[in-house]
């Protein structure tokens, strides 16, 4: 399999991930003192963010172990590339994202 199709496969992986854990991550979230430092307004757009980011950044790093374990660097446009699938991904799991975010009580 290749590294691209494997970074695909695990980004998938992590978007489930999120999507079962965002209850728990609303808790997490919407307390009053860390609403107060993170100043937010909506908590349905801050988790859309959060987890926006978080599985982007997993995604990436996931790919650059997987460049490490191989033994060779990453080219700047595979990287480019790879990140742009990455964000595709996630992109087009968004709205069910966010209709878990707005789901859970």
């Amino acid at each position: 399999m290749s590294i691209s199709d494997q970074v695909k496969e695990e980004v998938q992986r992590q978007i489930d991930i999120a999507i079962e854990e965002i209850p728990y991550e609303k808790r997490r979230w919407s307390k009053s003192t860390t609403k107060l430092r993170l100043q937010y307004k909506d908590i349905s757009d801050f988790l859309l963010g959060f987890e926006y980011g978080r599985i982007s950044e997993d995604g990436v790093w996931y790919y650059r172990s997987l460049i490490n374990k191989r033994r060779r660097g990453a080219a700047g446009e595979e990287a480019e590339q790879v990140t742009k699938e990455i964000n595709s991904i996630i992109f087009d799991r968004l709205p069910e994202i966010r209709q878990a975010i707005l789901k859970t009580d």
